[in-house]
């Protein structure tokens, strides 16, 4: 990896040459976090969008395995920023939980915001209601307690209980809208000890 870090410094001779030099090192240590983070930036540089989203997504699976949540974070932001990488699975869920808890709920709602897209999309609505309904409810909570758009929120969450009035998932919210004044927060979840919609 050092060798590979001194070849980056020349242009793009040296961009190759580094990658050339981390997908050597990866061969014998396909799980090391990262140097795929590192295959993905040289393929950014490179312009090699597919393998560089590839190392990305890899990259982000095995931070999570090895619960590396600094570097988890970081990674995931960069990687929904430079090729709107999401996954359509609970996955999801947690790495936003990883964006909030680094700060970046920017990138975090950016992220929800694709991933309900992709749903929406894919006429996935009502095949996979749960992950439609936890994506909007994180959605919600995002604009509420970090983006201070509580107005958004509520209106997220009014039209969610329309569109499923017999939810259960919706219990809380509904308690919550009913119970609390227009300026009050709605969402007081602790991030370090996650639940619904977070964690199911």
């Amino acid at each position: 990896m050092e060798h590979a870090e001194d070849l980056i410094k020349a242009p793009i001779s040296g961009t190759n040459a580094a990658l050339a030099t981390y997908k050597q090192a990866l061969e014998h240590d396909p799980n090391n976090g990262d140097l795929l983070l590192a295959c993905a930036r040289c393929c950014h540089f490179l312009s090699k969008n597919a393998e560089a989203k590839e190392y990305y997504k890899n990259a982000v699976l095995q931070y999570k395995r090895s619960k590396d949540d600094d570097a988890l974070g970081d990674s995931y932001a960069e990687a929904v920023d430079r090729y709107q990488l999401i996954f359509i699975s609970p996955i999801e869920f947690e790495l936003i939980m990883y964006l909030l808890k680094r700060g970046k709920w920017q990138a975090a709602e950016k992220a929800i915001s694709l991933f309900i897209t992709e749903i929406e999309r894919n006429g996935l609505k009502n095949k996979k209601p749960v992950y439609y309904i936890q994506a909007k409810i994180i959605l919600a909570y995002i604009l509420d307690h970090f983006g201070h758009s509580s107005g958004r929120a509520r209106e997220i969450l009014k039209n969610l209980i329309a569109e499923y009035p017999e939810s259960p998932l919706l219990a809380y919210s509904k308690r919550k809208l009913s119970a609390i004044d227009e300026t009050s927060e709605l969402f007081n979840f602790n991030l370090e000890e996650p639940k619904f919609p977070f964690i199911m």
